[in-house]
């Protein structure tokens, strides 16, 4: 069962699978899990790439870090330095020096990968401008920079970093031109600069 693949930028591929990791190119692939490579889990979910070359794999227990011309995985999680707000992590978007981490139940987190710090925001049913929900499946980045985040129940949020906060659109029954849905899986933006959204 596989989940997801990612190519990094020297062409690996890694692919995630209900039962491990697994990378190479072309045709052979060496594999990784939490015996082979240190992984974390082996329920792979999502991939990401920084600047700085490290490959950032999110599973089921936490988020798993390798560095360049490293061979075995470093963890982060609820209870490491850094940490992030749960060990589920769904979604994953490099951003320059930031990652942004989008967790099952336990909102998004933001890692600045130089200083090591993380910034969490979690829905608050209190503050409007809070991301919709906690549940973060999907982010993406636009080609006009703003940071898009499909999230499970709350719609799509809009992150505003002039204000450190979220403008979220929601589905009205009543309206056909808002969202069909609250559940929102994926996001893309085809060549023209259109969100698709599912």
């Amino acid at each position: 069962m596989i989940f997801s693949i990612y190519q990094s930028r020297e062409g690996v591929y890694w692919i995630g699978t209900l039962y491990g990791l697994a990378s190479g190119r072309d045709t052979r692939f060496s594999k990784f899990d939490v015996t082979t490579g240190g992984l974390s889990s082996n329920s792979v979910n999502t991939f990401s790439e920084t600047s700085d070359g490290t490959l950032w794999v999110g599973t089921d227990d936490g988020l798993n870090r390798l560095r360049p011309d490293q061979e075995n995985f470093e963890w982060i999680n609820q209870y490491t330095s850094p940490g992030i707000s749960s060990n589920i992590v769904m979604s994953l978007l490099a951003d320059g020096d930031r990652l942004w981490i989008g967790t099952f139940d336990s909102g998004i987190n933001l890692l600045n990968i130089r200083t090591d710090k993380v910034k969490t925001f979690r829905h608050s049913p209190t503050d409007p401008r809070s991301v919709g929900a906690n549940g973060i499946t999907s982010i993406l980045k636009t080609y006009g920079g703003l940071i898009v985040i499909g999230t499970y129940g709350g719609g799509l949020s809009v992150y505003d970093e002039s204000t450190d906060s979220f403008t979220t659109y929601k589905s009205d029954p009543f309206d056909e031109k808002t969202l069909s849905n609250n559940n929102v899986i994926a996001l893309h933006q085809d060549t023209l600069g259109h969100v698709w959204i599912g």
